[in-house]
């Protein structure tokens, strides 16, 4: 293998390799296990080009491991996995409980709940509607639940019947005698209404990632990566063999009243949720005068009558509005009553002050006006005067009198209306996926065994679980490690390892350049040193005398 690959294939294992070891376990024995990841990190290398989007990179590599192990539990069917975890608090019979649920029903289970991936994600595994793999995981987590209680119960004073099954099976443990218990809980009503102390989550916490062997790395150069032949699907995943469709048929319909919408991180294609009704042949189908019926063209009557009742709807509101409004009706053109007009001589200045200047007569009844002298016009006065003529306004009214238009006026425009601000609104694009980082980037102890890291991110995030090498303990935002403060030894020694921290979070739209929330998560790696002292133990004298004077010796732990 090129150095290039050997250096990217151990990055791979360092971020991933005990997750996806896990996951292939509880189906393959240990070595088979190591086989599937170190096929699946060389499938992603060379098939690195495979077109997908960034966030699908994690369910990338699950799809990828569980191609490889499919292929290896098909290559050597002896090969058998186990939910035992050797550094587990889980009560024992919890992997019983695990392998009596179906197949498809564990795995989505311990994708969901373990691995910490999400419905879509799960989906683009397995090529199905996410809403389909919400459904399974929750049936998954009831049947379990249902399980745990029953046994539980069973054990004191719950069914007698059940408890005398769970001995027998806690001494020889066995898939029919699993099948038998199964049986008799989804049967007896006493098993199925036994108390629930706990959920799915809380039991499947108590068993922890399975840490990645130290000689997976040697097995690299007995595995293959997939070849294009395998038939990759459109989307960049591998094609992917499971009963998922099977199980599906026969889980229970959702209830028919449940009108809350489904959750952003459960999209699906909505020409997945079809009406089977609308497949399923009649009875009558031989009938020839049966053949004659409407049926197929229901769908489309039924959006004809749904496009009709919108238009409907749009005409009614519009003539209702106009009802409501009144008719504004046209301002009249004031026409005085006709004046004689005597041209008298004057020389006094015009008098501005006027209540209202005399309406001018139509067209046909203005007479000709004189013809143009030298000398200054007269100002015309107006021999009957209107009736209402006060000597003085105010100037302001007079001024603004003075620009008004006498005919009909038009009204004011309305502001226009952005048409784009509403579909702007709708069209907005979801923020983009929370990122993380932890600070500081790298940790030394020194002498102490304990501190805290800083998860920092573009949303709102959290650390789910951690794990670490050389004995190093992560909980939560503390990385502890249990080593001795000295050592017998001439020199202080450091030593080192590596924090494995899995965070998510979720990032909320601003409601101006994007909407709505994006949720995501990650694996974040820290190294972590420490400082172990050096005791040298006692003085032992030699003897001799050095030039200096002091005594020559040595310390009993340095050689």
């Amino acid at each position: 293998m090129p150095n290039t690959e050997t250096f990217i294939m151990d990055q791979l294992l360092r971020e991933h390799g005990s997750v996806l070891y896990d996951y292939c376990r509880t189906e393959l024995s240990p070595a088979d296990a190591a086989l599937a990841v170190c096929g699946a990190l060389l499938s992603a290398i060379h098939h690195a080009d495979q077109p997908r989007e960034d966030e699908q990179s994690r369910a990338w590599l699950y799809a990828l491991a569980r191609a490889h192990r499919t292929a290896q539990a098909r290559a050597n069917p002896a090969s058998v996995g186990s939910w035992t975890r050797s550094d587990s608090t889980a009560d024992p019979l919890l992997a019983e409980a695990l392998m009596a649920l179906p197949g498809p029903h564990r795995e989505v289970l311990d994708l969901t709940v373990r691995h910490h991936l999400t419905h879509p994600e799960i989906a683009l595994i397995f090529d199905v509607g996410a809403v389909e793999i919400e459904r399974l995981a929750t049936a998954a987590a009831d049947q379990l639940e249902t399980w745990v209680a029953a046994v539980t119960a069973a054990r004191s004073d719950g069914c007698s019947e059940l408890g005398g099954q769970v001995s027998e099976a806690a001494d020889a443990p066995a898939r029919r005698r699993r099948a038998r218990i199964s049986r008799h809980i989804s049967q007896c009503p006493t098993c199925q209404n036994a108390p629930r102390t706990t959920t799915a989550g809380e039991l499947l916490e108590h068993l922890p990632i399975t840490a990645t062997p130290a000689t997976m790395t040697g097995r690299l150069a007995d595995v293959e990566p997939l070849t294009p032949q395998e038939g990759w699907r459109a989307d960049g995943f591998p094609p992917q063999t499971h009963a998922l469709a099977e199980t599906l048929a026969d889980l229970p319909s959702p209830a028919l009243t449940s009108n809350s919408p489904p959750a952003s991180e459960d999209e699906f294609r909505a020409w997945e949720r079809h009406s089977e009704d609308f497949w399923a042949r009649r009875e009558d189908e031989s009938d020839p005068e049966a053949r004659l019926s409407l049926r197929p063209f229901l769908p489309a009557i039924r959006v004809s009558v749904l496009i009709a009742g919108g238009v409907a709807c749009v005409l009614g509101a519009g003539a209702g509005w106009s009802a409501l409004q009144p008719e504004r009706p046209s301002p009249a053109v004031p026409v005085a009553a006709p004046a004689t007009i005597t041209l008298v001589p004057s020389d006094a200045p015009p008098n501005a002050l006027l209540d209202e200047p005399p309406t001018v007569p139509p067209p046909s009844r203005r007479p000709r006006s004189p013809a143009p002298s030298k000398k200054r016009s007269p100002m015309p006065a107006l021999k009957n005067p209107p009736s209402k003529a006060p000597s003085q306004i105010d100037p302001a009214v007079g001024g603004s009198r003075a620009g008004t238009n006498s005919g009909p006026q038009e009204p004011p425009a309305l502001p226009a209306r952005d048409p784009t601000a509403s579909s702007t609104r709708r069209t907005l694009p979801r923020p983009a996926p929370p990122t993380a980082d932890l600070t500081p980037a790298s940790l030394h102890l020194g002498a102490s065994r304990s501190d805290r890291v800083t998860l920092s991110c573009t949303g709102t995030c959290h650390i789910t679980s951690g794990r670490g090498t050389s004995g190093i303990v992560v909980d939560g935002d503390r990385i502890t490690v249990p080593a001795t403060a000295s050592t017998p030894a001439c020199d202080d020694i450091t030593e080192s390892g590596t924090a494995t921290i899995t965070w998510s979070g979720t990032t909320t739209g601003d409601g101006r350049t994007s909407e709505g929330t994006t949720r995501s998560g990650g694996i974040l790696t820290l190294p972590v040193s420490w400082t172990i002292e050096a005791d040298k133990g006692t003085w032992i004298p030699t003897g001799s005398v050095t030039y200096t004077g002091d005594h020559e010796g040595r310390w009993s732990n340095c050689s």
